[in-house]
């Protein structure tokens, strides 16, 4: 019995000099004599993006930005001309009040010309869907309004555009489109 009562002491000092062990601080090592780089470090920090560069020029009813890569975007109301579009104004119709937009961009120019005339629908599109290639003609009636939108490709290959509306007996509204592409 003394032997396993022996064995039954000697255990927990055992048990507790191997746990001692664990306890124990490494020595420090010694520097390396040359000097190593750092390996290289990923640190994330928030950041605060960079607004892009942009420039604005406005004059009156002009607007001009042009961004970080040098697209210049603008943009005028008033004084399309029917040279600017490619076709001439409706005879008799007039320029709605602020009914002209320019507007440019990296891609194209689209120039909109919003007019008024005492003639019907039809008769507006039947002007222009002679000056088109590939026209298409739509009619559309509900209730007292009309409405005949045209498209097709002017000669020069540009895109057309042309929506006319007429409630009851009011005048026509007249919106043409010209879009070119910069090439």
């Amino acid at each position: 019995m003394k032997p396993a009562r022996s064995l039954l002491i000697l255990l927990p000092l055992a048990i507790a000099g191997c746990s001692s062990q664990n306890k124990t601080a490494a020595a420090p090592q010694a520097l390396p004599a040359t000097p190593t780089a750092p390996a290289p470090a990923s640190v994330s920090t928030p950041s605060t993006p960079t607004p892009p560069k942009l420039t604005v020029e406005a004059h009156g009813t002009y607007v001009k930005t042009v961004d970080a890569a040098g697209n210049r975007y603008e943009s005028s109301t008033g004084g399309v001309k029917p040279s600017d579009l490619g076709v001439p104004f409706y005879p008799g119709s007039v320029e709605m009040a602020g009914g002209s937009v320019i507007e440019s961009d990296p891609k194209a120019q689209t120039m909109v010309s919003h007019r008024k005339t005492n003639d019907s629908p039809a008769k507006v599109a039947e002007f222009y869907r002679r000056l088109l290639r590939d026209a298409r003609v739509a009619n559309t009636s509900v209730d007292v309004v009309t409405q005949v939108t045209v498209s097709g490709k002017l000669k020069n290959g540009a895109d057309f555009t042309l929506v006319a509306n007429r409630r009851g007996n009011d005048v026509t509204t007249v919106s043409i489109s010209v879009t070119r592409s910069h090439s």
